[in-house]
């Protein structure tokens, strides 16, 4: 596992947690950001520290965390592991991505643009691809993907209580 001392302003962020399934997923989301956009800096958050991939070298920082297990359901857990670890993240500007998502251009590297005039960047679902969206007219919107920066204003107390779960 690699860490620096100080990370780049800006960076991509993975979660996977559960299953070593997710490592993998994760690593072949990396390497498609390193194809398109090699000087992006990337880290992964994960339990499963003791998978072979991570010695690859791949990601530029892994971090390891204890998932959480108050639920009883993977799933949702899985969704908890995300939020407390969106609120590590070591950059001023982190793009959030799925395990399953790939990158398929270099203008990855230029996303981050949008948080100039924005703390957070979301894709909104269409309908013909959101069940909860089709059926209730309401906006939705991804949460595989999301870009944001370090906000002064964020509440300590709630950071915390995230972070405890």
């Amino acid at each position: 596992m690699s860490s620096f001392e100080a990370p780049p302003n800006h960076g991509v962020l993975f979660v996977a947690s559960k299953q070593d399934a997710y490592v993998e997923e994760a690593f072949a989301a990396a390497a498609s950001i390193k194809r398109q956009a090699p000087q992006l800096h990337i880290t992964l958050f994960t339990d499963r520290t003791c998978n072979a991939l991570l010695r690859a070298g791949l990601f530029d920082r892994v971090e390891a965390f204890a998932s959480s297990t108050d639920l009883g359901s993977p799933r949702p857990e899985a969704q908890l592991d995300r939020l407390a670890c969106l609120l590590r993240s070591p950059y001023e500007r982190t793009l959030y991505l799925d395990t399953d998502t790939r990158a398929v251009t270099p203008l990855v590297a230029q996303v981050f643009s949008a948080l100039d005039d924005a703390d957070i960047a979301m894709v909104e679902d269409v309908p013909e691809f959101s069940f909860t969206r089709s059926r209730t007219g309401r906006r939705m919107f991804n949460a595989g993907v999301i870009l944001y920066r370090r906000n002064e204003n964020r509440s300590e107390e709630h950071t915390s209580e995230l972070q405890s779960h």
